[in-house]
C-alpha cells in the first residue's frame, strides 16, 4: 500500500541522487530540441490531440517506407503483385493507426489484418502507451532519467540488482581496471541503448586485459556500464544456455497501490547472449495467477513454436520457479521507489539466491501475440483502482 510517506521517500532519494540524462541519451534522442518536444505534455497534447501525428504519417516518407518494408517481409510475392490488396492493406494500417495508435510491425505481429474492429480496440500498443503517458506531465521526462538511462534506473534500485554495476567515464580508468580484475568477466551496456543493442561480454586477466578493454568501450562514444555477470538458476538456463531468460512484469499504479497487469518469459537463441526479441529471443506468456506459461512461444518474425527450437523445451504447461516472490518483488519496488509512475514493465532474472532486477521500462506488449488477444480493457481497469 502506498501513501504519501512513500511518495517523499521516493521524492527524497531522487533529490539525493541528482540524476540527469547523459549528453550521449540526448544525442540519440536528437538532440535537446527533440527531447524538449517528448518530454513536453502541452506539445504532446497537441501533436496526438490535434492529431498531427496523422498529417506526419500521410506526408512523412518515413511512415510510408516502414509500411512497404513490412508489406514485403509478411506477404507472399504473389500478394505483392496483387496492386488492390496492397493498396487496401495499406489503408487498413493507417485505419488501425488511428484506431490504435499501432504501428506497421504492430499490424503483422498482433495479426490486425486478421481481426475485427471491436477485437482491435482490446489492443495495447508501445505507441498508444508512450503517447498516453508522455501527455501527462512531468512523466516523459521521469521515464528518460530514470528507465531508459540505465546507470540512473540502477542507482535507484540498486539493493534489487544484486550484483554491483559501475560507469565507464573518460576519467575512471582505475576504477574500471580494479573491477574487471576482480570479476574477471562483466558484460558492457550502452546506458541507454535497448533491445539488446550494444551489449558485449568480455574478459580480463591482466591489466593490458582491462587497458584493451577500456579504450575500446571509450572508443565507441556515448555512455557505458559495467554489470557483473549474471549466473542464471539451473532451471532457467534449461531454456538456453547462453542467454539470461528472463521474465516481464508489468505493474500498474493507480496511486494507491501496484498491480500486476501481465507477465512473459523470453529466451534467447542458441549462441546469443542475450534474450531480446530483436536478437531472435521468443516470448510467451505467463498465466499471473498460476506462473505457468499459457501460450505457445512467438518471436519477432512472427515465427511460432510449441517448443524452444533450440532445447526442446515445451512451452505451454511450464511453471516458472519461485512465481510468487517475483510478483511481490515487482510490486514492492513500484511502490517504493516508483510510486507516482502508473506504468513499468519489469525485467527480472533468477538465480540460485533469488530474482535480480535487470531494468525498467514503458512498453512492450509482445505477449499480446502469443496470447491473440489485447491486454488494453485490463490495463485501464487497473490504472483507475
Amino acid at each position: 500500500m502506498t501513501n504519501s510517506n512513500s511518495i517523499q521517500k521516493a521524492r527524497q532519494l531522487r533529490k539525493e541522487l541528482a540524476l540527469t540524462m547523459s549528453d550521449g541519451y540526448i544525442a540519440s534522442k536528437g538532440g535537446w530540441l527533440k527531447v524538449f518536444i517528448t518530454q513536453s505534455s502541452v506539445i504532446q497534447n497537441i501533436y496526438y490531440g490535434l492529431r498531427v501525428d496523422l498529417l506526419i504519417h500521410k506526408f512523412g516518407s518515413h511512415w510510408n517506407k516502414w509500411i512497404n518494408e513490412e508489406l514485403s517481409k509478411n506477404l507472399t510475392k504473389e500478394e505483392l503483385n496483387n496492386k488492390e490488396l496492397v493498396d487496401n492493406i495499406k489503408k487498413d494500417i493507417n485505419s488501425c493507426y488511428k484506431q490504435i495508435k499501432s504501428n506497421p510491425f504492430d499490424y503483422f505481429f498482433f495479426d490486425l489484418r486478421n481481426k475485427t474492429k471491436e477485437e482491435r480496440a482490446k489492443f495495447a500498443t508501445d505507441i498508444w502507451i508512450l503517447s498516453t503517458l508522455s501527455r501527462k506531465r512531468g512523466l516523459r521526462k521521469m521515464h528518460d532519467i530514470e528507465l531508459n538511462e540505465k546507470y540512473n534506473f540502477y542507482k535507484l534500485t540498486k539493493e534489487y540488482f544484486k550484483r554491483e554495476v559501475i560507469p565507464v567515464t573518460a576519467t575512471n580508468y582505475q576504477e574500471f581496471e580494479q573491477y574487471t580484475l576482480r570479476h574477471k568477466r562483466v558484460i558492457a551496456k550502452s546506458t541507454y541503448e535497448a533491445c539488446g543493442k550494444s551489449i558485449y561480454i568480455f574478459e580480463v586477466n591482466s591489466k593490458e586485459d582491462a587497458k584493451k578493454e577500456y579504450d575500446r568501450i571509450i572508443s565507441y562514444g556515448g555512455s557505458y556500464i559495467l554489470e557483473e555477470l549474471i549466473i542464471q538458476h539451473p532451471e532457467m538456463a534449461k531454456w538456453n544456455e547462453s542467454s539470461v531468460n528472463t521474465v516481464r512484469v508489468i505493474t500498474i499504479h493507480n496511486s494507491t497501490e501496484a498491480n500486476v497487469l501481465l507477465a512473459f518469459m523470453r529466451a534467447g537463441r542458441k549462441g546469443s547472449a542475450v534474450d531480446n526479441g530483436g536478437t531472435g529471443g521468443i516470448f510467451a506468456t505467463i498465466d499471473i495467477n498460476t506462473g505457468k506459461i499459457s501460450s505457445n512461444g512467438v518471436d519477432e518474425h512472427n515465427n511460432r513454436y510449441t517448443q524452444h527450437p533450440d532445447s526442446k523445451m515445451e512451452y505451454i504447461g511450464w511453471s516458472i520457479p519461485q512465481w510468487n516472490e517475483v510478483l511481490e518483488l515487482a510490486k514492492e519496488i513500484h511502490s517504493n521507489i516508483f510510486p507516482e509512475n502508473p506504468f513499468i514493465g519489469w525485467d527480472f532474472a533468477l538465480t540460485k539466491n533469488g530474482w535480480v532486477l535487470v531494468e525498467g521500462n514503458w512498453s512492450q506488449f509482445v505477449c499480446q501475440a502469443a496470447a491473440g488477444i489485447g491486454v488494453k480493457d485490463r490495463l485501464l481497469e487497473l490504472m483507475k483502482g
